[in-house]
């Protein structure tokens, strides 16, 4: 989780131009297709999604870099508009886990 990068604004709306390769410091693109998808099945199915925020290096990449090479500062943007669609889209995303691993 640590590596996909949310093709959302800030305000949680879909980017003009989805990336088709994924920024600097990022392994993979999630796109609001991607997450709509996600949302029809679980409502379909009656289900409640847990879902794992992007904590790890892409969302931490030109924060001040620790001895170890590690990043220290997480950048929240990321996660704060995914939240913003996932209301404004009704996807049922009930738990938000916040994870650190590399």
């Amino acid at each position: 989780a640590g590596r996909v990068f949310y093709a959302l604004s800030e305000a949680g709306e879909p980017l003009e131009h989805t990336p088709l390769v994924p920024p600097p410091h990022y392994g993979s693109v999630l796109t609001p297709s991607h997450l709509r998808g996600l949302g029809a099945f679980a409502n379909a199915v009656g289900l409640d999604i847990s879902f794992a925020l992007n904590a790890g290096w892409g969302p931490r990449a030109g924060s001040l870099v620790r001895e170890d090479g590690s990043a220290s500062a997480w950048r929240s943007v990321q996660a704060r508009a995914l939240m913003r669609f996932a209301a404004a889209e009704a996807i049922p995303i009930r738990v938000w886990e916040l994870g650190n691993e590399p």
